[in-house]
C-alpha cells in the first residue's frame, strides 16, 4: 500500500477528503455527484462502496473533486469509524484478527471489509476481502442463465447465491501472487452445516478469480448454492483445515 499512500498525498490537492452528513455548525452546500469520474491507483480503477455496500461516486464543488472518507480508508488500507457523540471520524489499522469482532456465530455484514493474514506452506500474505453485495433465488437464476445458456438450474431444494466479491492484496512474501477463485471459500449454512455442493456454472462476467500481486484488487462474482430455506447461509476464507480460524461472511441482506 506505499504506493497508494504516496499518490493520495500527492493527489491531496485534486482529491480532498468529503464527508457526507449534517454537523452542528456546519455550512450548506451544492455539489454535484461525478459518477464520470474515475479513479485509477497504479493504472488500476477503483470503486467505491458505503458500509452498506452501495456504490458511490467523487463529488465536485468549487472546481475541486472530493471523495468519501471511507474511499480514502479503503485506499490506504484503513477502517473508518463515526464516533456520533464527539462528531470524531477515526481511521485504524485492522487487526489482523476479525475474530475478535466477527466469527462463525457473527458473520460480517454484506458491505463489511475484514483482514486476513494467512501463514501456510505454500505463500504467507495479507489481504483484504468485502462481500459487496448479494442476489438469490430467481433473481440471481436469471442472471446465471443470462452468463451462458449452458448453465443448470440448482439442484432441487437448493438455489443459488450470487455474490460480488472484492479481494486486495495489502503484502506478500518474496512478491508472490495470490490466487483468488470461487472456490476460495467454503459455504455453510444457517445450523453451521458445511455444503458440499459447489455451483458448476460459468458466472457472470467478471467472474471472482485470478491472480493478484500486492496492492492489487480483484473484484467478480461466485456462485454459491445453498438450500431455499436457508435463512443465514455464511462463508468463510482462510479456514484451517480443521475448520478453525479465517474471516467469516454473511450472505443474507
Amino acid at each position: 500500500m506505499g504506493n497508494v499512500k504516496k499518490k493520495l498525498v500527492a493527489g491531496a490537492v485534486l482529491c480532498s477528503v468529503f464527508v457526507t452528513g449534517a454537523f452542528a455548525g456546519g455550512t450548506a452546500i451544492n455539489a454535484t455527484m461525478r459518477p464520470d469520474i474515475k479513479v485509477n491507483v497504479d493504472g488500476s480503477t477503483k470503486t467505491f462502496y458505503d458500509a452498506k455496500g452501495t456504490q458511490v461516486y467523487p463529488i465536485s464543488y468549487n472546481n475541486t473533486t472530493y471523495l468519501p472518507i471511507r474511499a480514502i480508508g479503503g485506499l490506504m488500507g484503513k477502517t473508518v469509524g463515526w464516533d456520533e457523540a464527539t462528531q470524531t471520524i477515526s481511521l485504524d489499522t485492522p487487526s489482523s484478527n476479525n475474530a475478535a469482532t466477527y466469527s462463525r456465530t457473527n458473520p460480517a455484514p454484506v458491505g463489511t471489509q475484514q483482514t486476513v493474514k494467512i501463514t501456510g506452506y505454500i505463500s504467507n500474505y495479507t489481504a483484504t476481502l468485502t462481500v459487496v453485495d448479494v442476489d438469490r433465488g430467481d433473481s440471481a437464476w436469471e442472471k446465471i442463465k443470462a452468463a451462458n445458456q449452458f448453465n443448470s438450474k440448482p439442484d432441487d431444494g437448493m438455489e443459488y447465491i450470487l455474490a460480488k466479491i472484492k479481494a486486495t492484496v495489502v503484502a506478500t512474501e518474496d512478491d508472490k501472487a495470490v490466487d483468488f477463485s470461487n472456490y476460495s471459500f467454503d459455504v455453510y449454512s444457517a445450523t453451521n452445516v458445511e455444503y458440499s455442493a459447489f455451483a458448476a456454472v460459468v458466472k457472470p462476467s467478471p467472474e471472482f478469480s485470478g491472480k493478484v500481486y500486492k496492492d492489487g484488487t480483484l473484484e467478480g462474482y461466485a456462485v454459491f448454492m445453498v438450500d431455499k430455506t436457508d435463512t443465514a447461509p455464511k462463508i468463510v476464507y482462510g479456514a484451517s483445515y480443521d475448520g478453525s480460524g479465517g474471516i467469516w461472511f454473511s450472505l443474507s441482506k
